[in-house]
């Protein structure tokens, strides 16, 4: 709802404004088959270790163009690994892999 808070307030006197949180949705296919091997790798890694993006789509059997038109633009994948502290590691210009910060 557009308007100022205390337009709204007059307009609905009794109305109470809550914190909206959205409904997490689930991984599907390719980006949760990425989520799982990169969790997965960051089980056993150090703060800052990098996993290249090489690694993950050649592991896992997804073309390099489908993994970084596709895969990689999922923001529900992105937020997921954001999540649990997995960042692109960019250098420079690019991004070349994940890197872990914790």
């Amino acid at each position: 709802m557009s308007g100022s808070p205390e337009a709204r307030r007059s307009r609905f006197p009794d109305a109470q404004v809550t914190e909206w949180i959205p409904r997490k949705k689930p991984l599907k296919g390719h980006a949760e088959r990425v989520f799982q091997y990169v969790s997965n790798w960051a089980k056993g890694a150090k703060d800052g270790d990098r996993l290249s993006f090489s690694q993950v789509y050649t592991a896992l059997d997804i073309s390099k163009t489908y993994f970084h038109k596709k895969v990689r633009k999922n923001k529900v994948l992105a937020r997921a690994l954001s999540d649990i502290g997995i960042n692109d590691d960019v250098r420079a210009s690019n991004a070349v892999g994940y890197v872990l910060e914790m």
